[in-house]
């Protein structure tokens, strides 16, 4: 996956760390331990990072914003599996607050049990729930407070590998060959799977962390039907209830 941003040498990509102490799995580290001072550990600070395998050719201007994106210059394959959003635990909490390990005091050990999955789509797809695939994306966001849960919303680049299918259904499409109006298909998850959390927490995919389950579309329609003037347009939404372990 390219970057593209300002002071990057040419041909800049995401690099695999290739070290214990980063997810290999994802280029955006969130939340890693810095050191100001090389031997004072008590100095240091929280810091996110973009791992690019090349050296920036300067880092004037202070901050810079940067954009991820498909090495071949964004190209999506209409029918590949299409990670539409994910839900997991918060690995720590405190004072009603979620954060990232280590941001909390408290390992997060509550149940998050699924109720119901809404799809909205243009195309009809197959809609497949994984749990506890490995993420391109590490962009966690806070559910709607008091929920101690994160979440993902995923764009058309994000890819999931591996995992376990725990549910799949058939989504409706629209109809039309042109500016389809999207359809609603919604399914009752009930007793399907309740998301905890590793024994020893962590900020990873569990054992090394929570739960994650994702949803996961794929077009079931001929691909040639997905056009300029009738893209495949696909949103989700997903609803649970949190209690206690």
């Amino acid at each position: 996956m390219a970057v593209a941003g300002n002071n990057l040498q040419a041909d800049t990509v995401l690099a695999d760390p290739g070290n214990s102490g980063f997810n290999p799995f994802q280029p955006y580290q969130p939340s890693i331990y810095v050191l100001e001072g090389r031997n004072n550990w008590s100095s240091g600070t929280y810091r996110d990072l973009l791992l690019i395998d090349k050296a920036p050719t300067g880092t004037a201007g202070g901050f810079t914003s940067y954009t991820l994106g498909a090495a071949s210059g964004g190209e999506i394959a209409v029918n590949k599996d299409l990670p539409v959003i994910s839900i997991r635990l918060a690995p720590s909490v405190d004072t009603s607050a979620p954060g990232f390990l280590g941001e909390r005091e408290i390992i997060n050990r509550m149940q998050l049990i699924l109720d119901n999955v809404n799809i909205t789509s243009t195309h009809a797809c197959t809609v497949k729930l994984i749990l506890n695939g490995e993420l391109s994306s590490n962009a966690w966001e806070r559910v709607t407070n008091p929920s101690l849960s994160q979440l993902i919303t995923h764009e058309n680049v994000d890819t999931i590998t591996g995992g376990a299918s725990v549910f799949n259904f058939e989504a409706q499409g629209g109809t039309g060959t042109s500016n389809r109006t999207p359809a609603l298909t919604t399914t009752a998850l009930g007793d399907i799977a309740t998301l905890g959390n590793a024994i020893l927490g962590g900020d990873n995919v569990y054992p090394d962390g929570p739960d994650v389950l994702t949803v996961v579309a794929t077009l079931n329609e001929d691909p040639s039907t997905v056009t300029g003037s009738n893209p495949f347009i696909i949103s989700g939404r997903i609803s649970w209830s949190e209690s206690q372990a």
